[in-house]
């Protein structure tokens, strides 16, 4: 994958979470929400 392509692994904390999130994940979660967003929209 080309460098600008990629995700910095940065560790993320928050009050909100208690377990171990990194951006990589963070980015991960969203594009699979998203993901199962279009699905439902496109009758899939």
């Amino acid at each position: 994958m080309p460098v600008y392509a990629q995700v910095p692994s940065i560790t993320l904390h928050s009050e909100k979470t208690s377990r171990i999130l990194t951006t990589g994940k963070f980015a991960d979660t969203v594009y699979g929400r998203y993901q199962r967003c279009l699905a439902v929209r496109n009758g899939g």
